[in-house]
C-alpha cells in the first residue's frame, strides 16, 4: 500500500503500480484459481446449522440495526397477541443498552434461582419475561 500510495509522488503511474502489486502478488504462489477453488470450499460449508432449543417449536426474533424503531414495543405487542389466542409465550430482552421490557410489561423484582442456579422468568399477562434489566 506504501507503494502504491508513493507511486504517484514520483511520477509513476498507477497502473504501473497496480501492475507491480499484481505480478508480485502472482508470484507468491497465489493463482485466480487457487482463489476461486478457495472461495468454493468455503461456500460449501453452507449456512451453520441451526440448533433446536429443547421445548421450543418457534422463535421469533425482532432486530435492527438502528435504535429507536421499536423493537422492544413490536416484541411485547407480538408476544401479547400470540397469548391472546392462547399460544404459550416467552420474551427474552437481550438489549444491554435500554432494557425496557420490565417496563412494558410492568414487572418489579428479581428472577428466583433453582437449586441448580438456574433463573426463574418473571411473569405477567400469561408471558414469561427474561431482560439484562433484571441484571442491572
Amino acid at each position: 500500500m506504501a507503494q502504491l500510495c508513493g507511486a504517484g509522488s514520483r511520477g509513476v503511474g498507477t497502473s504501473a503500480a497496480l501492475a507491480a502489486l499484481a505480478a508480485r502478488f502472482l508470484s507468491s504462489g497465489s493463482t485466480p484459481e487457487s482463489v476461486q477453488e478457495r472461495q468454493k470450499r468455503l461456500m460449501a460449508r453452507g449456512v451453520p446449522k441451526q440448533k433446536a432449543i429443547p421445548g421450543i417449536k418457534q422463535v421469533i426474533v425482532v432486530a435492527s440495526g438502528k435504535g429507536g424503531v421499536g423493537k422492544s414495543t413490536t416484541a411485547v405487542n407480538l408476544a401479547l397477541g400470540l397469548a391472546a389466542y392462547e399460544a404459550r409465550v416467552g420474551l427474552l430482552d437481550a438489549d444491554v443498552h435500554g432494557p425496557s421490557i420490565p417496563r412494558m410489561m410492568n414487572l418489579k423484582g428479581n428472577p428466583a434461582l433453582t437449586d441448580s442456579n438456574l433463573m426463574i422468568p418473571l411473569v405477567n399477562y400469561g408471558i414469561n419475561c427474561m431482560s439484562m434489566g433484571f441484571l442491572v
